[in-house]
Formats: structure tokens, sequence, C-alpha cells
């Protein structure tokens, strides 16, 4: 099984605007959705991939440009694959802070009423709705994603896209194997991950 760690194209909140981390539910600019489109050309996308996407604005609009041109598009969202500090706050070197405004993901039922073609994922707890992933310690982020990792192998599709945040992007390759990341191994707007599961 093949794993894409995707990251959103640019969104409003990467232009140099004041308060921009504190945008609500940023979107797309003109630039990101520019860039998600030359992503879909070099990835190709089918029916027979399986899209886990975070719960934000700018995250499900890229999963749309990438899918615009399927019919039966398996899109999945998930609050673990939304938006996570990194370095993680419990991390000795995490900068002491609150989460921004630009992380805050969409409930479940705006989800259900903005975008209906999600199949919103609701096994994992409340807790993880509402405070979403983003300070969550890790070992319990860990848990969680190695938990849904198995249940990916379980679903046996060929490739699974991830379309997600940098420090998310980044505990992810950390849980699966990879060794001294930092801010620096960020992937950048509409950058891309390979990994594959034996």
């Amino acid at each position: 099984m093949k794993l894409l760690f995707i990251r959103h194209g640019q969104g409003e909140h990467n232009l140099p605007v004041p308060d921009r981390l504190e945008l609500i539910h940023p979107r797309l600019t003109a630039r990101g959705q520019a860039q998600v489109d030359r992503l879909r050309e070099r990835i190709q996308v089918t029916s027979q991939d399986l899209l886990l996407v975070s719960p934000t604005v700018r995250t499900i609009e890229t999963a749309l440009i990438l899918t615009a041109e399927i019919k039966d598009a398996a899109l999945l969202t998930t609050p673990l694959v939304g938006p996570r500090m990194y370095p993680p706050p419990d991390s000795p070197s995490a900068p002491a802070r609150q989460p921004f405004g630009c992380d805050r993901i969409l409930s479940r039922e705006e989800l259900g009423d903005a975008y209906p073609m999600l199949t919103v994922l609701t096994d994992e707890p409340s807790a993880c709705w509402e405070e979403s992933i983003n300070t969550m310690a890790s070992d319990e982020f860990a848990a969680r994603a190695e938990r849904l990792i198995h249940a990916l192998r379980l679903l046996d599709f060929p490739r699974t896209l991830f379309i997600s945040h940098d420090g998310t992007i980044n505990g992810y390759r950390e849980l699966l194997g990879e060794t001294g990341l930092s801010r620096d191994d960020f992937l950048g707007e509409a950058g891309v991950w390979e990994r594959e599961l034996a």
C-alpha cells in the first residue's frame, strides 16, 4: 500500500497580511488552486484511491480539485489528519503558544451541511472533534495515528492520500520511521511525501 501525504495549496492564511494566522477557515488562494491543479496532473488520482482529508476548508478544497474529474471519489474526513502543532506541544523544543485560528477544524455538522460528498469518520471521540489533534499529547497522537494506519491496511486501497498540513505530515513521517525532522522539512505548498508500506 502506498501512502501519499499532500500539503494543501497556498491558503489565505499564508499571505503576508496582518493577523493572517487568526483567519477562521481560510480558503485556497488563486495561486493555491493553480498549485493543486498542477499537482493533479502529476499524481493522477483515480477512483481506486482513498483520500483522507483534514476537516478544514483549504484541505477540502485541495481534495476537490484533485478529484475534479472522478465521479465516485472515496473522500473521508477525520480530525486525525487535521492541523497539528510541530514540534508537538509536549516537546521540549516546542514554543509555548495557543492554537491559531486558522487551524480550527469544521464540526461534523458543518461538514455535513457544506460538503455532503465527504464521508465523516465519526468513530473518534468528541474531544478529537472539539479540540482536534493540534495540541494532543504525542503518545496519544501516535496511538490514534497507528490505529488509523492499521485500519487503512484492512481497507486495502492500493493508494491512500492524506490531504493535510505541514505539522501533521511531519508527525506521521516520524510515526512511519523518519528521524531528525524539523520545521525545515515541511513540504510547503502542495508538496508531497510518499511512503510504501509492506
